[in-house]
């Protein structure tokens, strides 16, 4: 007989405090990537990031706000996964490989 008492309910895994749902990411990249135009692709300011933040909060910040200096670090991130899908021979399965690729 199959022993069931090892078989766990489909819990979604622990989330860590800078975890990112894929809705909040596309939110960070739209809001950073507007600013990030607009400052001729400069880097953004504390100022920017604050309203970066902000634009994350109001839409996914329920009771789990994101800080100036966790989107940068997302969007650090995200670039960093960007160079390397752009180094790769074969055309990109990321999901945001476009949003960068500008």
């Amino acid at each position: 007989e199959m022993e069931t008492t090892t078989m766990r309910p489909h819990l979604p895994p622990a989330r860590r405090e800078d975890w990112w749902s894929e809705e909040a990411t596309e939110t960070l990249i739209q809001a950073w990537g507007h600013r990030y135009l607009k400052l001729n692709f400069g880097n953004l300011r504390q100022i920017d990031w604050k309203e970066v933040a902000a634009a994350v909060n109001s839409s996914h910040g329920v009771g789990r706000t994101k800080t100036e200096t966790q989107c940068k670090n997302r969007i650090d991130t995200l670039k960093k996964k960007y160079k390397t899908e752009k180094a790769k021979l074969s055309p990109s399965a990321w999901r945001f490989f476009d949003r960068f690729d500008v």
